[in-house]
């Protein structure tokens, strides 16, 4: 054998072995994808052009050096890729296969590198998300939730529907009139026509999307199913950047008139809130609670994200899930449900400070857990020694609820808690008819508690001007009187009595800002008295009467008077130094006074 084919001989050997090291590694991609995903998606990495430009060099390398290596050692043999070499000198070849040859190691290279990634945990997550961060899953949702046509009403409106309504009622048109209808009907006709070409191409394009979440929520069920923490972790962060890549994109298109993101964001909330339920679902199945919290954690990143100020997408998708997700796990995975309640506590926060319109769904879904919570649980009986440290889920969701007061009592004492308020009105609906609601030492004061954040917000709302919150919170008051007698609970509706005595005095200083009346004909101030004077448990209303006034330490020269008004019209001083029938003060030397 000469030393040429010697060359080739050994060349060929070296290629066989490198070539089957790439072939194994490239198996063992595969393996890793067949195991999270299925073959049908080994696109993600065939389809690197590192590894396209690796086989079809190795390939032409392969095939060259074995028939040179043939045409070499057996001269009787001759292949047709021997013509090639004649015209070029016997010395090119070996250094061009070897060249290719190292072309190909180095692409291999560039494969296993930018690949390597995939056998770490949750790697394979993001190599595949990150083909979602385009318009995509944009055109799939589109297909999905069959978008409006875009301008269907456009003849109905504007200076043609003005035009058109015109002729309709007999009105005659100028020239001049006829000639500017013809000029915008043919604008709006040609206007249509291009945005209904471009509608037809939007849906048919839409329509051959797959659905891209349906192997990212495989892949996050199969981590679930191994308990591993971490991956979940990683997956999750890479579903919160397609969904923001998604919130971008559709933003900005949002100032297109017939733009293809008509809603995308909110239908593709809709798919992740979809996506966090099914892998909620797989994380209780396996008892995987770190799980559960991780999905919380993400979502809730993804309901600041989506409400970010440039974006101000309404998150209810995502709020409908915490609700549903708690009231699944009620009475079983305690942490969890501690983890909803600060979501709906953080959020419930930016809510009322920006009043994007999720507030209501907000509220909505704290009733109702606070409702399901109680029917399910009841409230549990705890020792009278107070324990810090330990805390069930009524007494979350009851913390978190009450915290909403404070905000709107001391940060935005000028809003209309409407929602907020028959959150509460539910929470105490279900408290008062607990089989041990009259003896219950702390169901009094969780009803208590509820009774106080509308007799504060009342007041609050009293100081600053805000008339309607005052009058909301008032008919609050009077309906949960009105609950806690009807449920013979009369502790707790002497305690709401009181409550309604204090703010007569407290809104008696700001009645005249408050302004006309906006749900009665009487001031609020002679509506709260109404009701106290009339309340058949007189012997409180005159208790809490003379303890206002002590408490109000003469400060305001209005409580004098008020005090001596109420007096007249419940036939008694209160034990103070006026007379019950005219309201007049004492005299110095009046015997009355010793």
């Amino acid at each position: 054998m000469n030393s040429e084919a010697t060359f080739y001989g050994v060349l060929l050997g070296v290629e066989v072995t490198t070539f089957s090291i790439i072939a194994a590694a490239s198996f063992v991609y595969l393996q890793v994808i067949y195991g999270q995903f299925s073959y049908r998606y080994a696109r993600l990495l065939l389809g690197h052009w590192s590894l396209i430009v690796c086989i079809i060099m190795g390939v032409l390398t392969l095939v060259f050096t074995t028939s040179f290596f043939l045409s070499n050692s057996f001269p009787n043999i001759r292949t047709p890729f021997v013509k090639l070499q004649r015209p070029i000198e016997p010395l090119n070849w070996p250094t061009t296969l070897i060249t290719t040859f190292f072309i190909t190691l180095i692409c291999f290279g560039i494969y296993i590198i930018r690949n390597f990634s995939i056998l770490t945990p949750g790697g394979l997550a993001k190599k595949y998300l990150r083909k979602l961060r385009d318009e995509r899953i944009l055109y799939h949702l589109a297909g999905r939730y069959e978008l409006l046509e875009p301008d269907a009403f456009i003849f109905s409106a504007g200076p043609l529907g003005l035009m058109n309504l015109s002729e309709l009622i007999g009105e005659e048109l100028s020239e001049g009139e006829i000639n500017k209808r013809n000029f915008i009907k043919k604008e709006y006709e040609e206007h249509l026509e291009d945005n209904q070409k471009k509608y037809e191409l939007l849906m048919k394009t839409a329509k051959k999307q797959p659905d891209y979440l349906t192997p990212v929520r495989a892949l996050a069920l199969r981590q679930i199913l191994n308990l591993d923490e971490g991956a979940l972790q990683q997956i999750l962060a890479e579903i919160e950047l397609v969904a923001d890549s998604g919130f971008a994109y559709a933003i900005s298109h949002r100032s297109e008139g017939w733009n293809t993101t008509y809603r995308m964001e909110e239908n593709l909330l809709e798919e992740l809130s979809e996506l966090y339920n099914r892998l909620f679902e797989g994380c209780i199945q396996s008892k995987f609670e770190a799980g559960l919290i991780s999905i919380i954690e993400s979502s809730l990143r993804l309901v600041f994200s989506a409400t970010q100020s440039n974006r101000s997408i309404n998150p209810k998708p995502l709020l409908l899930f915490w609700r549903n997700a708690a009231e699944t796990i009620i009475g079983s995975f305690r942490s969890t449900f501690f983890s909803i309640m600060k979501a709906f506590d953080s959020y419930g926060m930016k809510c009322i400070e920006t009043d994007n319109g999720a507030t209501e769904e907000l509220f909505r879904g704290m009733g109702w857990i606070g409702s399901r919570l109680l029917e399910r649980l009841g409230l549990e009986e705890k020792p009278r020694m107070f324990n810090p440290d330990y805390s069930n889920e009524f007494d979350e969701y009851f913390e978190i609820l009450l915290g909403f007061s404070s905000a709107y009592d001391n940060q935005y004492p000028s809003m209309y808690p409407l929602l907020y308020f028959d959150a509460v009105q539910i929470t105490i609906g279900k408290l008062v008819t607990l089989p041990n609601a009259n003896n219950d030492y702390r169901i009094e004061e969780i009803l208590y508690d509820c009774a106080n954040v509308f007799a504060s917000f009342m007041r609050k709302a009293a100081k600053v001007g805000n008339g309607k919150g005052a009058e909301l919170a008032a008919m609050r008051l009077h309906e949960t009187l009105d609950e806690y007698r009807a449920n013979n609970l009369e502790k707790s509706a002497s305690q709401v009595v009181a409550l309604i005595v204090q703010s007569a005095f407290k809104v008696n200083k700001y009645q005249e800002s408050l302004g006309r009346q906006h749900f009665g004909s009487e001031p609020l101030t002679d509506r709260l008295v109404n009701w106290f004077i009339s309340d058949p448990d007189r012997d409180t209303v005159k208790a809490q009467i003379f303890e206002c006034f002590i408490r109000s330490n003469y400060s305001h020269e209005g409580i004098w008077k008020f005090v001596k008004s109420l007096g007249v019209r419940m036939d008694t001083n209160f034990n103070l130094m006026f007379d019950e029938n005219t309201g007049e003060d004492y005299a110095e030397d009046d015997p009355r006074r010793r």
